[in-house]
């Protein structure tokens, strides 16, 4: 920049810049590593900062890092791999590329938001993407790339695998070589609510719809089944949408369209607090929507 630096602020990975509409503004996230003496013992996280003008950031803060809770001891987070998902209302993705120093090895995992600032794990320090077995080009290192692609109802993702350690990746003498990869998802399948073959319950907080049809994302395969009732704010069944009248969803779909009876025109019921409740056996359950 002619004016000099756009943001005072060291990293050393792939940051991600991009345009927030739900803000209106440009949000940042950024690989901060601590190297001063009296930080001994923090590790790599991920900072974030937003703008009203691209040439001119902030200096970042701390939005993400290493859970005591749920992270081993010497757990760090490079790459972040933060999106906007583009096909869902206010849903935001992190990717972050955990590096374990005990293994010496980093994998992929999946934090979730509805602001971009408070983020959930749902996989609870689990890998969402993890190496490859031993001798694969992806055995000991994983970073995702930035953003994601929509082909129909699949989701690719696109990032970089290494048979190298990190430790040995960053040795004068190594000879490191990553490759890229593409990981395929089904449309909205990042997590799932999951049922065995004791059915597992679901009940959404309330909500407000427009109406039309409910449409349900789910793989229940050839032994399972998925069931919806709609409720009312205190949780109690509405006559005509009730689990008794549902007609039960198997297969794999992912625009599977709920039914009551031979009704699926949810209309008459726009405007007013609802919840869904679902009852899953052998499946699993990964978005709803309704379609007007």
């Amino acid at each position: 920049s002619p004016r000099g630096n756009v943001m005072e602020h060291i990293t050393d990975s792939a940051d991600v810049m991009f345009w927030d509409d739900r803000l209106g503004k440009y949000v940042g996230y950024f690989r901060h590593n601590n190297r001063a003496p009296e930080a001994k013992g923090i590790p790599r996280e991920v900072w974030r900062a937003e703008t009203d003008r691209i040439e001119d950031w902030p200096k970042p803060t701390l939005n993400f890092r290493h859970d005591p809770a749920v992270d081993g001891p010497g757990t760090d987070f490079y790459t972040n791999g933060v999106i906007k998902y583009p096909w869902a209302y206010h849903a935001y993705f992190m990717r972050p590329s955990a590096f374990y120093r005990p293994s010496d090895l980093a994998e992929i995992q999946l934090a979730t938001s509805r602001d971009g600032v408070t983020w959930r794990r749902p996989g609870e320090g689990r890998p969402w993407i993890g190496v490859g077995p031993v001798g694969s080009f992806d055995s000991h290192q994983l970073y995702i790339t930035s953003g994601i692609v929509r082909v129909g109802d699949e989701l690719w993702i696109y990032y970089t695998g290494s048979q190298s350690r990190h430790g040995r990746s960053l040795a004068p003498e190594s000879k490191y070589v990553g490759k890229i990869a593409r990981a395929v998802l089904r449309l909205d399948g990042f997590v799932s609510a999951r049922g065995g073959q004791r059915p597992s319950t679901l009940t959404t907080k309330p909500m407000r719809i427009a109406g039309g049809r409910l449409i349900l994302n789910y793989d229940a395969g050839a032994t399972g089944e998925v069931r919806v009732e709609i409720r009312d704010e205190a949780d109690r069944p509405i006559p005509g949408f009730t689990l008794d009248a549902c007609q039960p969803l198997y297969g794999n779909q992912v625009h599977g369209t709920v039914s009551w009876g031979k009704a699926a025109d949810v209309s008459t019921l726009a405007n007013r607090p609802l919840r869904l409740h679902l009852v899953i056996r052998n499946a699993d359950v990964y978005a709803f929507e309704f379609q007007l």
